[in-house]
Order: structure tokens, then C-alpha cells, then sequence
């Protein structure tokens, strides 16, 4: 009961801080967008991911939030450079509190849960009729309940063209952490989002 309320405790943590910093986000938008329209967007997106690597976990799939601030650097050119600040979260749900023995008796461990801060860079073209492809890769500090780890990330977004300011984005990611308890993890994820520009 005490794991189920830690567990219950936490994710609402979680969800409190994504709706205060997809608030901040979207305020610090209107604010540069009244400077530069073309200059910044901002965006929040969910989807489904899992793990690789590691020990024998018993569950690997997880679901993940992202939330990002991009820059624009050149915004007057078709192809467009761009400098972004990501802050996700890939969670590893076990609500059932499925357990599987190991020959101790102990449950296996499940696979962690990070939150992320990463340095994106990359390109961004508008050339496409139907709308906007970024290519963006970077470094990245990722931190579990036991691990404080330093990693990459590589990401592809696909976004309609703007309407009211907003657009439709769909997302690929993959994360490479360095070392936790002696392995090298993999994370990935697919998703949709909005972004606001």
C-alpha cells in the first residue's frame, strides 16, 4: 500500500510540474513572440517509448513527456538553424506491482525512470509542401532514483505548417546514457505534440 501511494505521490509530482513548466513555456513564447514571430516556438508532447540495455528487467515500456524551447538562429532562411533546451521525462509504469522472483527471492528491478535536461542543435527546413522537418542532436544529463548520468540525444520532428500559431508535431527520439550499475542504457520514444510558434 506504502509503495502503490509513494508511486501515486510521485506521478502527480510529475504531472504538477509539467503543467507548471508547459505554462512557463508558453508565457515565455508570447513574450518573445511579440518580439520575433519567427524567432522562438515552444512544445509538449506525449508518447510511448521503452529501454534497452542493462540488467533483467522485468518491464521496459514506458511513457514519455517532453516539453522544449527552440531557437531560431538564421529565421529569415528556408533551412534554418537551431539551438533547443528539452526537459523530459520517460516513466516505467507498474501499477499491477507485477513481480518476478529472482533466485534470492527479490522482485526483479524494473527499468528506470529518468527525467532529462538536454542541449539540442540542428537544422530545420521548410521546404516540404505539407510542412516542417527538424534534425537535431545533442548532450543531455539524465537522473534516476539511483543514477545521475551524462548521455546524447538524436530527435526528428515532423510538424504541419503553423495555423493560429500552432501546429501538429510528431517526434522521434533516441538517448544513449553512459554507464548505470555497469551497463550502457538506450532509450527511445515516439509521440505527438503541439508546438506553438
Amino acid at each position: 500500500m506504502t509503495l502503490k501511494l509513494s508511486r501515486a505521490a510521485r506521478r502527480l509530482r510529475a504531472s504538477r510540474t509539467i503543467v507548471f513548466a508547459t505554462g512557463l513555456l508558453l508565457a515565455a513564447a508570447a513574450s518573445l513572440h511579440a518580439q520575433d514571430r519567427n524567432a522562438v516556438s515552444v512544445e509538449a508532447s506525449v508518447g510511448a517509448g521503452a529501454g534497452r540495455g542493462g540488467g533483467p528487467f522485468v518491464l521496459r515500456s514506458a511513457f514519455a513527456t517532453d516539453l522544449s524551447a527552440a531557437f531560431r538562429l538564421n529565421s529569415a532562411h528556408e533551412n534554418r538553424l537551431l539551438v533547443s533546451v528539452v526537459r523530459g521525462w520517460q516513466d516505467v509504469s507498474n501499477p499491477d506491482l507485477d513481480c518476478s522472483p529472482e533466485p534470492s527471492g527479490k522482485c526483479e528491478p524494473t527499468f528506470p525512470t529518468f527525467t532529462s535536461l538536454i542541449l539540442l542543435a540542428g537544422l530545420e527546413t521548410g521546404q516540404l509542401p505539407g510542412g516542417t522537418v527538424r534534425f537535431l542532436v545533442g548532450p543531455g544529463y539524465y537522473r534516476s532514483e539511483n543514477a545521475r548520468v551524462g548521455g546524447a540525444e538524436g530527435r526528428v520532428e515532423m510538424a504541419t505548417h503553423a495555423a493560429a500559431h500552432f501546429a501538429l508535431v510528431g517526434f522521434a527520439r533516441g538517448d544513449v546514457l553512459g554507464r548505470v550499475s555497469g551497463s550502457t542504457l538506450r532509450l527511445w520514444a515516439l509521440g505527438v505534440g503541439i508546438r506553438l510558434e
